[in-house]
């Protein structure tokens, strides 16, 4: 996972909020399964679905770089040295 795409996801989530109910809806007696059903509907921002959440994004914008720059270093090490042995 990039980390553009967890650092989206991540200020989608915190900057969605619920909308306020109106009046004429809290009066009346909808079923729990239909009230989803609507908020699934109404538009807001979603985070896309990852494999393990945001747990994944968290961990991703904490710790992505770092792992990203220890596996370039380490390609240019084999590069430069490919059978792995240290230099004296």
């Amino acid at each position: 996972m990039s980390s553009k795409l967890a650092k989206q996801s991540l200020d989608a989530l915190l900057k969605a909020t619920a909308t306020p109910v109106s009046a004429s809806s809290a009066s009346s007696t909808v079923n729990p399964k239909s009230k989803k059903i609507a908020k699934q509907k109404d538009g807001r921002l979603r985070l896309p679905k990852t494999k393990t959440g945001l747990k994944m994004i968290k961990h991703e914008i904490r710790y992505g770089r770092h792992q990203r720059l220890k596996n370039q270093r380490e390609k240019t090490e084999n590069n430069i040295n490919p059978l792995g042995t240290p230099r004296l």
